[in-house]
């Protein structure tokens, strides 16, 4: 039963992207023919455009772009007086999305005093604010469970993943179903990360705003 509700639950999400497509204005640079454009419409309002009108797919992501997108997504507008970083201004535009991060221990920055605004983010350090935002009680099983360790072999990269990395590339790459008491993968349902040709994922490399906008909308309708 649980697997078919998860199944019933991915098809009503891929509609959901369809009728978002129908509903949103495209972007100036963002062709329907593009691979990630139904990703792209479906992440509005989390994940905004420019006011010229454009998405910049291409451009990379910075380190704030990314605490606000998922500060939009689980936050409650949570509004701060004071901020632990400082690199993080307290009239910018990022500054609650970035303590709010901060004081849940989803991220602990680049230092114990700078967050890293400005810096672009890398695929691996998104996928691991992802993992953090949203998988508290899966890091608890993952530490149960010494399988869980393992990013599947058709990665030919995948021992390039920093340590810090490893369990939220292995949710990335699999589905994970889990209860109080038992963790498995299932095969039949789409991971997160299926890697560039199916074979690459390129943990280091910069992450830009078309592939942030298919792996957070991934995330956020699978898990």
């Amino acid at each position: 039963m649980k697997k078919i509700i998860c199944i019933l639950t991915v098809f009503l999400l891929l509609a959901l992207h369809i009728n978002a497509a129908e509903t949103t204005p495209s972007y100036t640079d963002v062709k329907e023919s593009y691979w990630y454009y139904h990703y792209v419409i479906w992440a509005d309002g989390w994940m905004n455009g420019f006011p010229d009108g454009s998405f910049r797919p291409n451009e990379n992501l910075t380190r704030e772009q990314v605490a606000m997108i998922l500060y939009k997504w689980e936050g409650h507008g949570e509004k701060y007086d004071s901020y632990h970083f400082k690199d993080v201004k307290a009239d910018s535009w990022y500054a609650d999305a970035v303590e709010w991060m901060y004081r849940n221990g989803f991220t602990a920055g680049i230092s114990e005093t700078k967050f890293g605004v400005g810096n672009y983010i890398t695929r691996q350090d998104l996928v691991v604010m992802i993992f953090n935002v949203n998988y508290e009680m899966w890091h608890n099983h993952y530490v149960k469970y010494e399988w869980a360790k393992e990013i599947p072999n058709k990665f030919k990269d995948k021992d390039e993943i920093s340590d810090y990395a490893i369990p939220a590339f292995y949710l990335a790459c699999n589905w994970i179903a889990i209860d109080d008491t038992y963790m498995h993968v299932q095969t039949d349902l789409p991971p997160i990360l299926n890697g560039d040709n199916n074979s690459l994922l390129r943990p280091k490399d910069l992450c830009t705003r078309a592939e942030a906008a298919v792996i957070i909308s991934r995330a956020k309708s699978i898990y």
